[in-house]
Formats: structure tokens, sequence, C-alpha cells
């Protein structure tokens, strides 16, 4: 934290107001820890290969997700 502080000391950059340090770090900081959760919960980081074909994965473009087998069948049974 003192090394962010003293870098935006440095170059002048303010640390309130739009464009802030303390703006940046209220958006980056719950970002990060989601993402190492998130990684942490699944085995494996956002883009790596491992997660690839995974049942957790989003689909790709072009696939319905609301028309999944499951939602599907789901529909069905209502």
């Amino acid at each position: 934290m003192e090394r962010l502080l003293r870098q935006a000391d440095s170059s002048g950059r303010e640390l309130v107001g739009p464009g802030g340090l303390r703006t940046e770090l209220i958006r980056r900081v719950p970002e990060r820890a989601l993402d190492t959760e998130t990684a942490d919960h699944l085995g494996y980081e956002p883009g790596d290969k491992a997660g690839s074909g995974s049942p957790r994965t989003m689909p790709t473009a072009g696939v319905n997700a609301s028309r999944s087998p499951d939602t599907a069948a789901h529909q069905a049974r209502v």
C-alpha cells in the first residue's frame, strides 16, 4: 500500500476523484478477490485451457444457454 501511495505521489496522480487511485482500487480490489476465489473454487485460472470442456465453463458464441439439455428437460416437466 505504501508503495502505491509513493508511486501516486511521485507521478502526480490524484488520490481521490474520477481516475484517482482510490477509485481504481475500489474497482480492482473486489475484482481481484473474486477472480482469486473463483480460480480457487474451480481449480484453474480464468482463461486457462484446463477448464476447457468442463461443465462449469460458459457456453461459446452461438450456443443458446437457455436451451441446454437440462433446461429443455426441466421445461418439459413444468
